[in-house]
């Protein structure tokens, strides 16, 4: 019994071990992607922005840099919200493509196959608009 208490106790112990000597390597990568990212900022001259580093399902890392009001010296944080205006067609788009690709979905489907709730103003535009043409604006409706 004590035998099977000291290894589990020392497998825990080895096991923080490494656990502490992998987090100083990635504090250590960390570190050097900070100092690049505040010399890139320096470059541009820009104001603020923040990073989020995120495995599988967990984030690893997050940090702002610059300000969000550079006049009242107000700091970019985690939180900071940023207007990212047209920037959502091209996350949108990558998404679709990469859905596309692993075939669990089809540019040339309805997209009222994969959001039910979603129509037209009519029946006959429901049966013609599919997927690809409101990637693409060929739709031929106004905003």
């Amino acid at each position: 019994m004590k035998k099977s208490l000291f290894l589990i106790s020392f497998l825990m112990i080895m096991a923080t071990m490494v656990a502490q000597k992998e987090n100083k390597k990635i504090d250590k990568l960390f570190n050097k992607i900070e100092k690049e990212l505040q010399e890139s900022m320096d470059i541009t001259k820009s104001p603020g922005f923040a990073l989020a580093v995120v495995k599988k399902d967990k984030m690893i890392y997050s940090k702002g840099f610059g300000y969000k009001d550079f006049e009242n010296k107000t700091p970019v944080t985690p939180n900071t919200m940023f207007a990212i205006g047209s920037c959502t067609k091209a996350f949108t788009s990558s998404i679709i493509g990469i859905l596309d690709n692993e075939g669990k979905l089809d540019l040339d489907d309805s997209p009222i196959k994969y959001i039910p709730n979603f129509s037209f103003y009519n029946e006959d535009i429901n049966k013609l608009i599919v997927i690809k043409d409101l990637m693409c604006h060929r739709t031929g409706m106004p905003r």
